[in-house]
């Protein structure tokens, strides 16, 4: 799993799970509150992104990273998933 911070820090977990296999605590804690999951295809290529599903409401500011992957405005600090390792970090080459 890849975390992508709204400061455009961006740290590598080594893990790569789906979301059904993501501990949904851990998951919380990084997004900042209640987990929505957005399907990201970026070039072709298809990762799950979990969000804050209140990230707006509660004023966060815009994650340039998340929200150039995503091909929308996304706000706060944001986890990109996949089962496939290589597609993570493709998604993010590019």
């Amino acid at each position: 799993m890849i975390i992508i911070k709204t400061k455009g820090e961006i740290t590598n977990t080594g893990d790569f799970l789906t979301f059904a296999k993501a501990d949904l605590e851990w998951l919380k804690k990084q997004v900042g509150g209640y987990v929505q999951v957005i399907k990201v295809l970026h070039n072709g290529r298809r990762v799950d992104m979990a969000v804050d599903d209140e990230g707006r409401l509660k004023n966060k500011p815009i994650n340039f990273v998340a929200s150039y992957l995503a091909g929308q405005t996304i706000v706060g600090d944001v986890v990109l998933f996949n089962k496939e390792p290589f597609l993570v970090n493709k998604v993010l080459q590019h």
